[in-house]
């Protein structure tokens, strides 16, 4: 179970820093849409995790053999900590351990002229029986 949730948390934090390195290797600065869609903002740096996202795989999930990827729109306030968290591809069954993980990371926020500033990203949490 520990190598399990130690790979599961490798390929997340690998995907997480997939998502960040397509967002600096981006010539123009950030923008993002508001976690409501209503409000745009604007970073020369995005978040990063600080911390593994480790979600606990949901037993009933586990025996239904439930496997997939939750997508998660997460807004990083400019403190470092989660904010609102929607969710964007469900999966039936694991939606809420994904959100669960995600609540409990901390990151170091985007940056906009070297500023703290709040912001929206996307993250992929993935669940995958072996």
């Amino acid at each position: 179970m520990r190598r399990f949730l130690l790979i599961i948390g490798l390929m997340l934090m690998l995907a997480l820093m997939a998502c960040s390195a397509n967002k600096a290797s981006k010539p123009e600065t950030g923008v993002e849409p508001g976690i409501d869609g209503a409000s745009a903002l604007t970073y020369e740096t995005p978040p990063e995790a600080r911390n593994h996202i480790i979600p606990e795989y949901p037993s009933e999930a586990r025996v239904n053999g439930i496997q997939g990827k939750v997508i998660l729109q997460v807004e990083v306030l400019k403190t470092g900590k989660v904010g609102k968290i929607d969710v964007k591809q469900s999966v039936a069954g694991l939606d809420e351990a994904a959100v669960k993980a995600v609540q409990k990371v901390s990151f170091s926020p985007a940056l906009s002229s070297g500023k703290a500033v709040d912001s929206v990203v996307m993250i992929p949490v993935e669940f995958k029986l072996q």
